[in-house]
């Protein structure tokens, strides 16, 4: 994956869990990816869903995971930033 903007969100949503030991909501998300419409950030969440950097449950909160791939995703961008 080389999109900047999903690596972004990937990158807050796994932060945010180490940090408080569960998923963050749609709108912290939002505050700390840059981004003020729900509907971009549910955008991206589908998106990492479909490139199985993620999973979670719709219609329910903070069930987001970052799943293996997306810790690798996270580690090569990581990678390449330096």
């Amino acid at each position: 994956m080389t999109n900047p903007n999903l690596i972004a969100v990937l990158a807050v949503v796994d932060r945010l869990i180490r940090e408080h030991g569960y998923s963050p909501s749609v709108r912290e998300i939002g505050e700390l990816a840059g981004y003020t419409s729900s509907s971009m950030i549910y955008d991206r969440i589908t998106a990492l869903y479909e490139a199985d950097c993620i999973t979670y449950m719709p219609m329910q909160t903070r069930t987001i995971r970052v799943t293996s791939k997306g810790k690798r995703v996270l580690k090569e961008a990581e990678i390449h930033a330096n």
